[in-house]
C-alpha cells in the first residue's frame, strides 16, 4: 500500500500548470503543438509524482525526459528511435552494462538485453531480477545521431540508485559519456534524499569508465570481485 502526501504548495503549482496547459491547448492555432505537448507532459509528470518514493520520481522524470527530448550541452536525451534498435543490441551484446544487469548468467543476460531495449524505446521502465530499472537514450544535438544511453537501477532494500552508461563505439573518446553522466546525475540528485546512495560500478581495468566517474565527482568506495571479475564501486556524495 502506498500513501500520497499532497501539500498546499503542490496543489497550487499543479493548478497553475493545468491552467497553462489548458490555455495553450485552447490557443493551439497560435502556439506551437510542441510547446503544448511539453507542458502537458510536465503536468502529467508533476501530477503522478505527488507523494511518490524517490525511485518512482526518478523513473517518472526519465519518462518525462523521453517525451520532451531534454537538451543538455551537446546532447539531447529522448526515447530510442526504432532505427537505432539494432545498434543498441549490438553494443550491449558484450558490455559492462549487460554484465551488471544480467548478473553474469547467459540466460539472465538475454533477459537484461531485451529489458534494456524495451525500456529505451518506451516511456516506462521495466523490472529485472526483482529490481526496477529505467534507461534513457542520448543523441548528438547537432547531428541527431544516436550516441549512447544511461540507466538507473533501483535497489529499495539498500536505498541505492545504481547508474550505468554506454557510448556506441564510433562515438567514444569525445566526452559524450562524461557529459551524459554529469547531466543525468544532476537530474537524479534533485529527487534523491541525502540518506539515499547514488552509485556506479565498473570493471577495475576499465580506465576510461573510471575517468568518466571521477570527472563526474564520483569517489571510489569499494573494490571487490563479482562473477569472477574484479570491479570497483564509486559513489557520488552530496
Amino acid at each position: 500500500m502506498s500513501i500520497r502526501i499532497i501539500s498546499k504548495n503542490s496543489i497550487i503549482k499543479q493548478s497553475i500548470s493545468l491552467f497553462l496547459v489548458l490555455a495553450l491547448l485552447a490557443a493551439k492555432p497560435v502556439y506551437s503543438e510542441g510547446l503544448c505537448k511539453t507542458l502537458l507532459a510536465y503536468f502529467t509528470y508533476s501530477y503522478v509524482s505527488w507523494g511518490r518514493s524517490p525511485f518512482d520520481k526518478i523513473s517518472l522524470q526519465m519518462n518525462y525526459l523521453k517525451k520532451t527530448s531534454k537538451k543538455s550541452g551537446s546532447l539531447i536525451f529522448k526515447a530510442l528511435a526504432p532505427q537505432d534498435k539494432a545498434k543498441v543490441e549490438s553494443d550491449i551484446s558484450d558490455s559492462e552494462t549487460l554484465f551488471f544487469s544480467g548478473l553474469g548468467n547467459q540466460e539472465s543476460q538475454q533477459r537484461a538485453k531485451e529489458n534494456i531495449v524495451e525500456s529505451l524505446m518506451s516511456d516506462q521502465g521495466t523490472q529485472l531480477n526483482q529490481n526496477f530499472h529505467n534507461e534513457l537514450a542520448f543523441y548528438d544535438l547537432k547531428t541527431n545521431q544516436y550516441v549512447g544511453f544511461v540507466a538507473a537501477n533501483f535497489y529499495p532494500e539498500t536505498l541505492t540508485v545504481q547508474i550505468s552508461y554506454l557510448v556506441t563505439e564510433s562515438a567514444r573518446g569525445k566526452n559524450y559519456a562524461t557529459d551524459a553522466v554529469i547531466a543525468f546525475t544532476k537530474e537524479i540528485k534533485k529527487l534523491l534524499p541525502k540518506n539515499y546512495k547514488l552509485r556506479a560500478t565498473t570493471f577495475t581495468n576499465n580506465q576510461a569508465s573510471k575517468r568518466v566517474l571521477e570527472k563526474a565527482n564520483f569517489k571510489l568506495v569499494n573494490s571487490s570481485s563479482q562473477n569472477g571479475r574484479n570491479v570497483e564501486t564509486f559513489e557520488l556524495f552530496f
